[in-house]
């Protein structure tokens, strides 16, 4: 059983969010060769100010896309185990309240499919008002996903009903997207497409 917490930056907290902003940049496809790490990945294990510029300015990114002043972050852990451990991260950025914002999402452990209801639980909390907080549910949630990714895209428009208008197929497989922005992302020395999804709160 996966649960989803806020995430908060807290002195008490620190070494957790640490550990989440590690796994985050453990992950290949969350950023294209411009943030691209060192061959040592010295953020694995080096502290901050030890890191080399390339790696320690791919933990900067990670953290500020967390705590920007438009974006919302939220932990997933596994509760249903005897110790608790944080699995993954979802969290939206450029919201814009009552109209749409754009979610991003990492797993740790790889299994994507595992993870379908804490996403769904989390998007229907966006898609609802809450007073208490101040938040208003949105019209629409975006997701843009490059397409050497194609797997995540597959299971944001088959399992969380993302899509749009148009067809985009890759390997003789087809999805519905909203648009592409073609060659938008460089990748492993080669230039890839973007593609756009949207979910409307229906």
């Amino acid at each position: 059983m996966f649960e989803a917490i806020p995430m908060l930056l807290t002195p008490e907290r620190g070494k957790i969010v640490e550990e989440i902003v590690r796994k985050v940049c453990a992950h290949e496809t969350v950023f294209s060769d411009y943030q691209a790490a060192c061959e040592q990945k010295c953020y694995e294990r080096a502290a901050l100010p030890e890191m080399c510029e390339r790696c320690a300015t791919r933990m900067v990114t990670v953290t500020q896309a967390f705590f920007r002043p438009n974006a919302i972050a939220w932990e997933v852990w596994k509760v249903d185990v005897e110790k608790p451990e944080v699995v993954g991260i979802v969290y939206v950025t450029n919201v814009r309240p009552g109209e749409d914002a754009t979610g991003h999402y990492v797993f740790f452990d790889g299994n994507l499919s595992s993870k379908t209801g804490v996403l769904l639980e989390i998007i229907e909390w966006l898609f609802s008002d809450h007073p208490e907080s101040g938040w208003k549910a949105l019209r629409r949630l975006t997701v843009e996903i490059p397409d050497f990714a194609f797997a995540l895209a597959r299971h944001a428009s088959k399992k969380l009903g993302f899509g749009g208008p148009f067809k985009y197929s890759m390997n003789g497989i087809s999805l519905r997207v909203e648009g592409v922005k073609r060659k938008a992302v460089t990748w492993k020395g080669k230039q890839r497409d973007l593609l756009l999804l949207g979910k409307l709160n229906e």
